[in-house]
């Protein structure tokens, strides 16, 4: 499924995809996901598309993959879940789903692949597109050692999203790769054609390979991280023209802040006001 997170005192090995339904945990907490609509990008084989949908009850859940392969083999195993389907999708290209249908969209270790500067942009359009303005963007995977990414970089340079939580978990994941190292190497032995384990080697990030090597050796860190779509918009007349301003525009200009404030906390506390009372209006202004 994934390369798993363990809790440092974690140390039994066993093939069942515990360490991977931890790292969705990981990923998923403290966001609302009953009742919400879900995208997942790279659904891989689907067991943790279907774990979710148990564990959570979305409204609707959708798994993309590029592969028709998987693809076949996710709706051939998990047809008759409720609230469940799966559909081919380049999420490097376009996200065929309207504007502002989902609640959620996360990737676990999917956009490690994006490694062109123009599928990163093409990626960020379409989540802006997708995503409803109060909606979350959650990921993990690999960043540099100062915790960059040029997706989570690229993402936020705007004003239509604000990292609400960013955590290196590359202790855990490690830690959940050496306890998996035996099963995953004899999963690979066992079902992999000889051509192709090097790679899969590789892919699950098994003790050895350059990725877990950098990861170990200080190179690169692994993250989770939460995002926030505030790009509210407001109607505001000037010199006789209506015109269109991102929330993040109106209390950067219009807030008196001080040294000892931070604009992006603002930004958080209106974000909450709006969710929690599902209003936008000149009263929740005023309150700024």
């Amino acid at each position: 499924m994934n390369w798993g997170y363990a809790d440092l005192d974690e140390h039994i090995d066993d093939n069942t995809g515990y360490y991977s339904k931890k790292l969705y945990q990981q990923v998923l907490a403290n966001v609302a996901l009953t009742d919400r609509n879900i995208l997942e990008v790279g659904c891989s084989r689907g067991a943790g598309a279907a774990w979710c949908v148990r564990t959570y009850a979305p409204r609707s859940y959708v798994g993309i993959d590029p592969s028709q392969d998987v693809i076949n083999l996710c709706q051939q195993c998990y047809s008759t879940t409720p609230q469940l389907s799966f559909i081919i999708a380049d999420p490097k290209t376009h996200l065929p789903f309207q504007n502002e249908s989902m609640n959620v969209v996360f990737s676990i270790e999917t956009t490690n692949t994006f490694d062109e500067i123009e599928a990163v942009k093409r990626f960020v359009d379409e989540l802006t597109r997708v995503l409803t303005p109060n909606g979350y963007f959650l990921w993990c995977g690999l960043c540099n050692v100062d915790g960059s990414s040029v997706l989570i970089d690229y993402l936020t340079a705007n004003n239509a999203f604000i990292i609400k939580e960013k955590v290196n978990i590359t202790r855990n994941v490690l830690h959940a790769l050496d306890i998996q190292n035996n099963s995953r190497a004899d999963f690979i032995e066992r079902y992999i054609q000889p051509a192709d384990q090097e790679y899969c080697h590789l892919l699950a990030g098994l003790p050895g390979t350059q990725l877990y090597n950098n990861m170990q050796q200080g190179h690169a860190e692994y993250y989770r991280v939460k995002i926030i779509h505030i790009q509210f918009f407001l109607k505001v007349v000037q010199n006789g023209q209506q015109l269109s301003k991102t929330i993040t525009d109106h209390l950067t200009i219009n807030l008196k802040v001080n040294d000892q404030t931070n604009i992006e906390d603002m930004i958080e506390i209106f974000h909450s006001l709006v969710i929690n009372t599902g209003r936008l209006d000149n009263e929740i202004l005023e309150y700024f």
